[in-house]
């Protein structure tokens, strides 16, 4: 089955989408596993990886995420018509400024920058952000908090999806205690290993930071138990069908806000919820086979039965400049 994006044609099979869906559930799940669960070798599977990953069309980094020590900003710049591909273009460039976004309509740029809690807040914000004359306006909410789902990956609206066991069987298992840790300073090589490449194998990132095998495997398992250390699995959702991509905000009553968060992590079709500051007090990514798709999610699914739901804005995504850490140029992504 072919896909084609843009300039982008990929030969895939239900055998790549579903090594696609397995390591969105686990980025770091070992090709023993992954192979064990879809019923192949491990030397195909391995083998599909790569050719995926060379064709710029998966890509697995690590990424820390605590809260006490880095700010996330959701920031949105209105520009000047025509002006907006040159602003995304060089936010796209910077390390602190991630998931850059045109939005649908041309003329508006949306990314995530992070700063250090320690930093002069808003005033080290805008010392991130283009000084130009084709900016009009900003907007800028800090993230408060984020919401994780239990039960399934940050989202798995796949055609050709794994069953519930095979994903049961996937997840990753840490024989460490939850929240038992915190981030220290002796962690930053490894965190930096991992954003290189979130499926180093211990042995590679012990010989790069002069840890041994086994004490990178027990520190890694412990941040992630502790959700100090995510994998995002970054892939073209097109080459699955997803064609629909929109940011959501909400107005959620705010004795409310807690439960509908949670409700809103488990959607499917739901990539990403956080409680904000601002107006809107909540926002979340969606990526769905259209924008019919997210017409119905909002009015009818998931989304319109939230509690305390008061208010929804939606804003279709337009051309990627940038995911997490890996830019998209010609449709495919390239690391960085």
């Amino acid at each position: 089955m072919t896909r084609t994006v843009g300039p982008l044609s990929i030969d895939l099979d239900r055998l790549d989408r579903q090594i696609l869906h397995a390591l969105v559930v686990d980025g770091r799940a070992p090709f023993s596993r992954v192979a064990e669960v879809l019923g192949v070798s491990e030397q195909t599977a391995a083998r599909r990886f790569r050719r995926l990953r060379d064709i710029g069309a998966i890509n697995v980094i690590g990424v820390g995420t605590d809260l006490q020590t880095m700010r996330n900003w959701m920031v949105r710049l209105k520009c000047r018509l025509g002006m907006a591909t040159a602003v995304a273009d060089a936010l796209a460039a910077r390390p602190d400024v991630s998931w850059v976004n045109l939005m649908a309509g041309g003329t508006e740029v949306m990314c995530v920058v992070r700063i250090p809690v320690d930093d002069a807040g808003e005033d080290a914000l805008l010392d991130r952000l283009p000084r130009t004359r084709e900016v009009l306006d900003l907007s800028a909410q800090v993230m408060l908090y984020k919401f994780w789902s239990e039960d399934r990956a940050d989202w798995d609206d796949f055609p050709d999806p794994l069953t519930a066991e095979q994903t049961t069987a996937l997840r990753p298992r840490f024989t460490v205690p939850a929240d038992a840790t915190t981030l220290r300073a002796d962690d930053r090589p490894l965190l930096a290993a991992l954003v290189a490449d979130g499926r180093a194998t211990a042995t590679v990132i012990a010989s790069q930071i002069g840890w041994s095998p086994a004490r990178v495997t027990r520190r890694i398992d412990e941040l992630r138990a502790s959700r100090l250390l995510r994998l995002e699995t970054e892939i073209l959702p097109e080459i699955v069908g997803l064609r629909g991509r929109a940011m959501i905000w909400l107005t959620i009553r705010a004795g409310a806000v807690d439960k509908a968060g949670h409700a809103l992590a488990d959607i499917p079709e739901v990539g990403f919820a956080a409680a904000i500051s601002g107006p809107q007090n909540m926002i979340c990514s969606v990526l769905c086979r259209d924008l019919e798709s997210i017409y119905h999610l909002v009015t009818s699914g998931p989304i319109s039965t939230l509690p305390g739901l008061e208010a929804v804005e939606v804003q279709p995504s337009g051309r990627r400049f940038k995911q997490e850490q890996t830019r998209v140029v010609g449709e495919r992504l390239r690391r960085l």
